[in-house]
């Protein structure tokens, strides 16, 4: 360790010469390799070659490969927290739960990197129970909220499918769905084919 008088700054083995710290360089990094080549190309020399720090900083940080897939699918969730929140607010505001729902979903769906990490995070949870209760916090976050604006706990586990259903389906899908198409799939799945109660317009 050395003095900090004036610029200096003390640093953890490998940080990086910008102002964006080494163990935040490195989860982007982790990020970037899983859109890239996906999960099993992973290493900590590699991600250590990606960010630009020295070889050993990812071991710093992360001792194993499951520490880094937690905290680069952790970011991942993080990503759209804004826009799922401006989403619950506009509901308890009123609005149509449906088109609501789908222009939030429509907008990730256009993030192709979104959509790489969230199919790579759901098949590594299958055998990685570390990265579950990231799933099931997002899920069940989102369930409740949307419990309170549909007929009940039943409905808002079936909006909480759809959008994972719909993300995976985004994967795949030529030409992209729009909006509209999202909120129509939304409706039917929430309230059928002839209802239009709860969704607020009509099928």
């Amino acid at each position: 360790m050395r003095g900090t008088t004036g610029s200096d700054v003390i640093e953890h083995p490998g940080a990086a010469a910008d102002d964006v710290p080494t163990r935040q360089r490195i989860i982007e990094a982790t990020v970037r390799l899983i859109v890239q080549e996906g999960v099993r190309s992973l290493s900590h020399r590699r991600v250590a070659r990606s960010a630009g720090v020295a070889p050993g900083a990812p071991y710093y940080y992360f001792k194993t490969i499951d520490d880094l897939l937690v905290h680069a699918f952790e970011e991942a969730f993080e990503r759209e927290e804004p826009g799922l929140a401006a989403a619950l607010q506009a509901i308890a505001a009123g609005e149509d739960v449906a088109t609501t729902l789908a222009t939030f979903l429509h907008a990730r769906l256009a993030d192709r990197e979104y959509l790489v990490l969230l199919n790579e995070f759901w098949v590594v949870a299958l055998a990685d129970e570390r990265l579950r209760p990231l799933g099931r916090a997002w899920g069940q976050r989102l369930q409740q909220e949307l419990s309170q604006y549909l007929d009940d706990e039943s409905a808002a586990i079936m909006a909480v499918s759809l959008i994972g259903g719909l993300a995976q389906w985004a994967t795949v899908a030529d030409p992209p769905m729009t909006v509209e198409q999202l909120a129509r799939v939304l409706r039917r799945g929430l309230v059928g084919p002839t209802s239009s109660s709860v969704c607020g317009v009509p099928d």
